[in-house]
């Protein structure tokens, strides 16, 4: 059955409506086959999810593409509105939110997304205004706006038939990444690209052990990365020296606060400065603890070793290129 995509308002087929029932409550399922969003299920009460002009729904639209342009998967995404689970591989919509991109780093992000789509480095590639939208992470109504200055930036280069003087911008858009832009894409994702390596800092404590077997470790291996956590490596330096070392070696930290351990503090500081890529997580029951200078970070706040394995093997995917 045809009818418009619940993210991004294409026209697309949609497969099934059919309820899912989570703690004795039963809450529509719509599942949709989009050309630009792919196959997704979506779990939302009826009052709670607006239409793709909503600024909401815009935004998890634009994560859902980077999603795909990321990972090349085709495989069906669960998205739920809400707390609760109504399986595995279900994607929080609030989780996804969080990542959107902030004002600093859009621009940056957009630019990674555009390299996805072309195979060489000056390739001018026509794109629809409408699909090209959501890859910059800009709504349709200033997106003019926004391409004019990243031109004028020296950042990408418009084809003529763009937008002509006086009338609206076109259905479709030639765009060519600029040598300016490759080189603000290299700086943007030089951070040690090639690194196939997590460095794990957290609390070495007997009840934080089942969480790092059974929940960091496979959700990074799963994610097509191999974990590194100090008090596996075999070494004859200081500690400190060893940690600063792996940590360079590294594509990305997971730092765990749960006890609030100042060593986890340090590590994830140190690698922030490196530019790496942090992810935050602590034990639901420790979150108020937070030292106040961190606590503004998106933490993944679990309960469950199954919840943590979830989140985090679907922030790596959707935030680690």
């Amino acid at each position: 059955m045809s009818q418009p995509c619940a993210l991004c308002g294409t026209e697309c087929t949609k497969v099934s409506d059919l309820p899912v029932f989570v703690t004795g409550i039963t809450l529509p399922c719509q599942q949709y086959h989009c050309s630009g969003c792919g196959p997704f299920a979506l779990v939302a009460g009826e009052d709670s999810w607006g239409g793709p002009d909503d600024e909401r729904v815009f935004r998890v639209a634009c994560m859902v593409r980077q999603f795909r342009l990321t990972t090349k998967s085709e495989e069906r995404m669960g998205l739920v509105d809400g707390d609760f689970k109504p399986g595995e591989k279900w994607w929080r919509i609030s989780d996804l939110l969080a990542e959107y991109p902030s004002a600093t780093d859009v621009i940056d992000r957009a630019l990674v997304n555009l390299s996805k789509l072309v195979k060489y480095p000056m390739e001018r590639r026509e794109h629809q205004t409408k699909d090209i939208a959501f890859t910059m992470f800009c709504p349709k109504e200033y997106l003019a706006n926004y391409l004019d200055a990243m031109e004028g930036m020296g950042l990408i280069s418009l084809g003529l038939k763009y937008k002509p003087v006086g009338q609206p911008i076109q259905s479709s858009i030639d765009i060519t990444i600029a040598p300016k832009g490759w080189e603000r894409i290299h700086e943007f994702t030089k951070r040690r690209p090639d690194s196939r390596q997590a460095f794990v800092a957290m609390w070495f404590n007997e009840q934080m052990e089942t969480f790092y077997h059974n929940a960091i470790k496979p959700a990074v291996e799963q994610a097509g990365f191999v974990c590194k956590r100090i008090d596996f490596v075999q070494h004859n330096n200081k500690i400190c020296d060893e940690i600063v070392s792996e940590i360079r070696k590294s594509r990305f930290v997971i730092a765990d606060f749960t006890g609030q351990r100042g060593g986890v503090y340090f590590e994830a500081g140190y690698g922030m400065g490196l530019g790496l890529p942090v992810i935050f997580l602590v034990r639901k029951n420790d979150l108020n603890n937070l030292h106040f200078d961190t606590r503004q970070y998106n933490h993944i706040d679990y309960e469950t070793p199954e919840e943590l394995m979830e989140r985090l093997r679907n922030r790596i995917t959707a935030t680690i290129h």
